[in-house]
């Protein structure tokens, strides 16, 4: 399920509920409504269906609808909630660990360099949606309400259904679990792209013993291969431990491996491509330029974003 900043209110995004709300003109559905903007914290991968609530709903008559904004918000941040319920039972059944879908949004062609590119002013890290999944859905509605968008506790009251005292203790709550999770919080663009670069020499190179030195003493590697596709099932933990997975995945698939730089998510990450299907990954990077976790997506049904890029790019040539 591909987690999304704030399905809570689109109207704050700028996306389609809000045009509607004020009957805008502009066209609905543009890729931003659910990509990698503000819509992209609270409904995941459902973030399409969550803003076709609020761009097909007609509230109980357009003339009893005093504030479209207030009402479309509700209706939105409702339908959020009971698909992160929904998603959250589907995943009790999910073999290994879970990752949010990745948004690949550049892929490097042969010579070319996408670290290059401007990165999204709009982003949420990947490790902060990952932090995310640790939440409650009423908590990720009522953190996206407040931080995001600056609700009022009585406002968040009145769209979750909870009092304002129960609204400020959640919001206390969530505050104390992110700031617990500094990788999650600290994204640091030029430090993110460093250890990018680090990771293509040694894969061009096969100088892997340099990786080590990369890791944070902690480092945690989580791979999402949903039991289509070979994974760890468990979180490795520690340096040792996963300069070990990465350097026997550096000897199964040897030349075979075509490791790629690529902005995913508005971040530098990896797309490795082997005979088993591609990878993707990415990085959190604590201050001092240790990698803290590193994130492999190798479930093909998270890949779609990449395997329409690649498609795309294959046509044009």
């Amino acid at each position: 399920m591909q987690e999304t900043f704030a399905a809570v209110h689109a109207a704050a995004a700028g996306d389609a509920a809000l045009r509607k709300a004020t009957a805008s003109d502009e066209a609905a559905g543009d890729a931003g409504a659910y990509g990698n903007g503000p819509l992209r914290a609270t409904a995941g991968s459902d973030a399409r269906p969550a803003s076709d609530a609020a761009t097909g709903a007609t509230g109980p008559g357009d003339n009893l609808v005093h504030n479209w904004k207030a009402y479309l918000c509700r209706v939105v941040t409702n339908r959020c909630m009971d698909l992160l319920k929904s998603a959250r039972k589907k995943r009790e059944l999910y073999v290994g660990p879970w990752l949010p879908e990745p948004l690949v949004q550049q892929v490097a062609q042969p010579g070319g360099d996408p670290l290059e590119a401007t990165l999204l002013e709009e982003t949420v890290s990947y490790a902060f949606l990952v932090m995310l999944e640790k939440l409650s859905p009423l908590e990720r509605a009522v953190f996206v309400l407040r931080e995001a968008f600056g609700y009022s506790y009585r406002d968040i009251a009145g769209i979750v259904g909870k009092t304002e005292l129960a609204c400020r203790k959640t919001h206390s709550r969530v505050r104390r679990k992110v700031q617990a999770e500094p990788a999650a919080v600290q994204a640091d663009a030029e430090m993110n792209r460093t250890i990018v670069k680090q990771f293509l020499h040694a894969a061009a190179t096969g100088d892997m013993a340099a990786l080590i030195g990369l890791l944070s003493e902690e480092a945690t590697l989580v791979s999402d291969g949903g039991g289509k596709r070979l994974s760890a099932l468990q979180p490795i933990v520690g340096r040792e431990r996963v300069f070990a997975f990465l350097a026997g995945l550096a000897v199964k698939f040897g030349a075979a491996a075509v490791v790629r730089p690529a902005i995913v998510g508005g971040e530098h990450g990896l797309v490795v491509e082997t005979p088993d299907g591609p990878t993707v990954m990415l990085f959190a990077v604590q201050e001092g330029g240790r990698c803290t976790h590193i994130y492999m997506v190798r479930n093909p049904n998270k890949l779609g974003t990449l395997e329409r890029l690649l498609d795309s790019r294959a046509e044009e040539n």
